[in-house]
C-alpha cells in the first residue's frame, strides 16, 4: 500500500448483517494496521443496527472515517488524491 503511493484504504462490510463485539475488534485491528502503513482506513457500509451494536459493546470506532456507501468512500478517496 504505501509503497505505491496509496493515501486510503477502504474497509466495506456492506454484505455483512450483524455486528458483534468481535467484528468492532476486528475493524480497529484492521484500521490500525492500515494506520502503520501510512494510509487512512474508511470504514463503509455500516448498518444501523451494526453501528448501535458496535457502540453498545464499546467498539464505536473512534478516530475512524466512515462512510455510508463505497460510492462515498470512493468519492473522497478521489478527492484526497489531489
Amino acid at each position: 500500500l504505501a509503497g505505491r503511493r496509496t493515501r486510503v484504504a477502504i474497509l466495506d462490510v456492506t454484505g455483512v448483517r450483524e455486528a458483534d463485539a468481535e467484528l468492532g475488534r476486528a475493524l480497529m485491528r484492521a484500521a490500525a494496521a492500515v494506520r502503520l502503513l501510512g494510509v487512512e482506513p474508511i470504514v463503509t457500509g455500516l448498518q444501523p443496527n451494526m453501528a448501535q451494536a458496535l457502540v453498545a459493546a464499546g467498539d464505536a470506532l473512534t478516530g475512524v472515517m466512515t462512510r455510508a456507501t463505497l460510492q462515498d468512500a470512493v468519492a473522497h478517496a478521489l478527492r484526497t488524491r489531489r
